[in-house]
């Protein structure tokens, strides 16, 4: 019997074992190489919108270091690779990010212009707390990725061989001196994306005159960057004579122009937790304004903080040798309000000057009373018939609410999926915040002084009062009121703005909520 070989479809079935062979090989290079190059790009875009971020949020201290209200701005800690078709994806990068360094910033051969700021600042400013805000990643394959960084108002990435700086902030411009300093405590790793919150714990800012004192103004600063790197970003300020390393190098030293007067801010910002309570330093006279006879007013006196940033809610003492407060008195005990400013008025009974005494720490009439501690203040106010008998004029006042819902309680939930734990909001509150764009102007020859809003709710009950400095003959300007909570202070329907100039006359209006 003859057996006849049939070998017919052997090359179909080994045609396919090629093809499938081909196809699994395929599929190991696009892991091996294409996977990875794609999550690659993923992540640098990732690192790139987290750069974007740390630059928003230095904006927004910016902003609460002016208006004294709190902002948060959303920083994506992670991201996540597309989901591929028979490939495989390594775990979602996550982010960590902290505060980090334990030194204190210094200002040395310093003096205030000022008589009574100068009892505070005389010879130098220590113990600044100084913290930087810094973002890590841990990529699976953007190799050495930089760390990012906001310190003082400057945005950077910090390479392994490199800077590269994403905002240069003002630390010194030309003759203006700006310190954003960060306190608190803030240690946080995530997948998804935070709220970040800036926290005016000495806000707003106040703008104090300074000058050298007993040789060249040195600003000694905490800091990532070295020397060098400093100096490339002050290499456009004539004033500043010298940047040296200090400290081991954990220091940067900024001498300036010794024969140049400065305008010097101090805002502090928390972020995070265990962030530091404003203190009282020193009272000072706020303003050089003329009081007027039979009208309420507001003395200048003004109770701030080691930053020299107003302190709102300490009770002060404060008396007079002539005239007399609401309570029918020349003495009287008050608090200050968000301006740090006395809420007491005064009523004058004559021409002349009036002497002012007021003090935190005690009453006037204590025999320790001293008008040389930084705690205690004695002045003398003009206070004459009006020579200025024209009203400021409110050109123009619009009014917006920013309205937005926050969280009062949180609770950390962990999600086994991702492994990771996000935060839940547990409780909510509405909250808005009184915007007014003005215009506002002074024909009178005394100058503007302030203006001052009045948020009111539909009983005609003052929710809030927040003053902001204005000066020259015309103002024009974004006036941010501090944020209203609704369930705690009311709901707000009108807001009343009055303008005052330096001679005390006003002008005012009342705008309805949209």
């Amino acid at each position: 019997m003859n057996f006849i070989t049939d070998n017919r479809g052997v090359s179909e079935v080994v045609g396919a074992i090629l093809v499938f062979g081909l196809f699994v090989a395929l599929l190991a290079v696009f892991q091996t190489t294409a996977i990875p190059a794609a999550n690659e790009e993923v992540e640098f875009k990732h690192s790139q919108q987290v750069q974007s971020d740390l630059v928003e949020f230095s904006s927004a201290t910016s902003r609460v270091s002016s208006s004294g209200n709190p902002e948060s701005v959303k920083v994506q800690m992670g991201t996540s690779y597309p989901t591929r078709l028979l490939f495989f994806n390594p775990q979602n990068p996550t982010g960590q990010i902290r505060l980090a360094g334990n030194q204190t910033a210094s200002i040395q051969n310093v003096t205030a212009t000022d008589d009574e700021t100068s009892e505070y600042i005389d010879g130098s400013i220590t113990n600044l707390e100084a913290k930087r805000l810094e973002y890590s990643a841990n990529y699976n394959e953007y190799r050495n990725p930089p760390t990012n960084v906001l310190e003082y108002g400057t945005v950077y990435r910090a390479f392994d061989n490199q800077t590269v700086i994403d905002d240069p902030g003002k630390v010194v411009s030309g003759n203006d001196i700006s310190l954003t300093l960060f306190a608190g405590n803030l240690s946080r790793a995530s997948g998804g994306s935070m709220s970040l919150e800036a926290e005016p714990t000495s806000a707003p800012a106040r703008t104090v005159t300074v000058e050298p004192s007993g040789g060249p103004m040195v600003l000694r600063l905490p800091s990532r960057l070295d020397a060098s790197q400093w100096e490339e970003l002050l290499s456009e300020e004539e004033n500043v004579e010298d940047v040296r390393s200090a400290g081991g190098g954990d220091f940067v030293e900024i001498e300036l122009n010794e024969t140049k007067e400065y305008n010097l801010r101090m805002p502090q910002i928390g972020v995070g937790s265990d962030t530091p309570d404003t203190e009282a330093t020193y009272v000072t006279r706020a303003s050089n304004r003329q009081l007027q006879i039979g009208e309420a007013n507001r003395l200048p006196i003004e109770v701030r903080d080691r930053y020299n940033n107003p302190v709102s809610g300490e009770s002060i003492n404060i008396s007079v040798d002539t005239g007399q407060f609401q309570n029918g008195n020349q003495t009287i005990e008050t608090t200050t309000t968000d301006d740090g400013q006395p809420s007491a008025r005064y009523t004058g009974s004559g021409a002349g000057v009036v002497e002012v005494e007021a003090s935190y720490a005690r009453k006037p009439s204590d025999s320790s009373f001293n008008p040389d501690n930084k705690e205690d203040i004695r002045f003398n106010v003009s206070f004459n018939p009006r020579l200025d008998q024209t009203d400021p004029t409110i050109q123009d006042a619009t009014l917006s609410e920013d309205a937005f819902t926050v969280c009062t309680s949180f609770n950390d939930v962990t999600i086994p999926v991702i492994s990771d734990t996000v935060t839940s909001c547990l409780t909510t509150a509405t909250v808005s915040q009184m915007i007014v764009d003005y215009d506002v102007t002074d024909t009178g020859g005394s100058g503007l002084d302030y203006i001052e809003l009045a948020v009111v709710d539909s009983n005609g009950n003052t929710l809030m009062n927040s003053t902001e400095r204005v000066q020259g003959a015309q103002s024009q300007g974004i006036f941010r009121s501090p944020q209203i909570n609704h369930d705690e202070a009311g709901e707000p329907t009108s807001v009343d703005i009055r303008v005052y100039d330096r001679n005390g006359n006003s002008d005012n209006t009342t705008e309805a909520l949209p």
